[in-house]
C-alpha cells in the first residue's frame, strides 16, 4: 500500500520568492517549494514525486550515504563503494554517479524518471546517495539498510555550497558569499535547513544500521575512519589495503580522478568553465573566506541552533590529510 508523505508542500511566498528568484537560478524552469512542517526547500518537481520516493522499496543489501550537500558525499561514496566491492579499483574507473546513484536526482525541475528506473534495475548491493532529510526518505530505511551519515561543520559547508552554486548553472547564484550566508542562515537555499537535517540524523546515531561520521574526523585520521566504515559494512581490511585506499582517496588524487571530479559537466554545459567540483576539501577553509562580520553572524546562528544539543563540530585542524 502506498503511504502518503506526512507533510505538505507550499510554494515560496511573495517576499521570499522575490528574494530567492532574483538571486538564484532556481526560477529558471525549476520553481521552489518548502515542506510544511519542516521548511525543507526543494524543487516543485520533487514535490510531485515525493510520495513515490517515500515509498521506494529499500533492501537489506542497500548501502545509503546520507548528507547535507557539500559534506563529503562523493568522497564517502567512493570509500563505501570500494570497501563494499572488495577494493575493485578497476571497477572504480567507471563514473561514480553510475556506481552510487543520487536518489532524488534533479533535472530541469523534475525528479528524473530515468534515475528511478536505474535505481530499481541495480543489482544488490545497491549504493545510493541522497541529500534528503530522514523524514522524507523511505520510513523503513534505517531498520532495513546500512546507512552512513556524514556531517560537516556548517562554516565549511556554507562556503562549499556557495562555490557549488557559482559552478552549477541551474543553481546560478549571482551574489557574493556574505549574501549567500544570509540566505543560508534564513533557510532559503536548496536543501536547507541545515540544522534539522543534521540533528535528525544525530538522534539516530546509536541505531545499529547507522554509522554517523564527521567529515573532520575523516580529514584528521582517514585510516581510522576507513576501518570504521569497513566494520559497518561487514568488511575486514588489512593494513596495506587501508594504506592503498588512503592514497587513492587523498585530495590531490581525488581532484584529478575523472571518475569523480565531474569535469565532463563543463563539456555538457551543466557546469561553468571556471571553478571545479572538487574544489578545496580542507577543514577550516572558512577562515580564509569569512570576514569578521560574516563569522560573527554565523557564530550567533550556530549558538542559537546548538544550545540544547550535545552535537559539537570541529572547525579547524592542526593536521589533516
Amino acid at each position: 500500500m502506498t503511504r502518503a508523505v506526512p507533510i505538505g508542500f507550499d510554494p515560496l511566498n511573495g517576499d521570499q520568492a522575490a528574494r530567492v528568484y532574483s538571486s538564484f537560478g532556481y526560477s529558471d524552469g525549476l520553481g521552489m517549494v518548502t515542506t510544511n512542517p519542516g521548511g525543507f526547500m526543494m524543487t516543485a518537481g520533487f514535490a510531485e514525486k515525493a510520495t513515490e520516493l517515500y515509498n521506494f522499496p529499500v533492501d537489506k543489501n542497500d548501502v545509503w550515504i546520507v548528507t547535507f550537500p557539500k559534506a563529503g558525499t562523493n568522497w564517502v561514496s567512493e570509500m563505501a563503494w570500494l570497501i563494499g566491492n572488495d577494493l575493485d579499483y578497476s571497477g572504480a574507473k567507471k563514473s561514480l554517479d553510475m556506481r552510487v546513484r543520487l536518489f532524488e536526482k534533479v533535472h530541469q525541475g523534475m525528479i528524473c524518471s530515468l534515475e528511478r528506473t536505474r535505481l530499481n534495475s541495480l543489482k544488490p548491493p545497491r549504493y545510493i546517495k541522497t541529500h534528503l532529510p530522514f523524514y522524507l526518505l523511505p520510513p523503513k530505511l534505517l531498520d532495513t539498510s546500512k546507512v552512513i551519515y556524514v556531517a560537516r561543520n556548517p562554516k565549511d559547508v556554507v562556503v562549499s555550497w556557495y562555490y557549488h552554486h557559482k559552478l552549477t548553472k541551474y543553481l546560478g547564484f549571482n551574489g557574493n558569499l556574505d549574501e549567500f550566508i544570509d540566505f543560508f542562515i534564513k533557510d532559503e537555499v536548496m536543501y536547507s535547513p541545515y540544522w534539522p537535517h543534521v540533528l535528525e540524523a544525530w538522534k539516530f546515531r546509536h541505531h545499529p544500521n547507522m554509522l554517523f561520521v564527521f567529515y573532520e574526523d575523516l580529514k584528521e585520521n582517514l585510516p581510522n575512519e576507513l576501518q570504521r566504515i569497513a566494520n559497518h559494512l561487514g568488511k575486514d581490511l588489512l593494513d596495506e589495503e587501508i594504506e592503498t585506499l588512503h592514497e587513492h582517496l587523498t585530495f590531490d588524487n581525488f581532484k584529478i580522478n575523472p571518475a569523480v571530479n565531474k569535469e565532463e559537466g563543463k563539456e555538457r554545459g551543466v557546469l561553468n568553465k571556471s571553478g571545479s567540483f572538487i574544489r578545496n576539501g580542507k577543514v577550516g577553509d572558512w577562515q580564509y573566506q569569512f570576514t569578521p562580520e560574516m563569522n560573527e553572524k554565523t557564530e550567533r546562528w550556530i549558538a542559537c541552533n546548538t544550545e540544547n544539543t550535545d552535537l559539537e563540530f570541529t572547525y579547524t585542524l592542526d593536521y589533516q590529510d
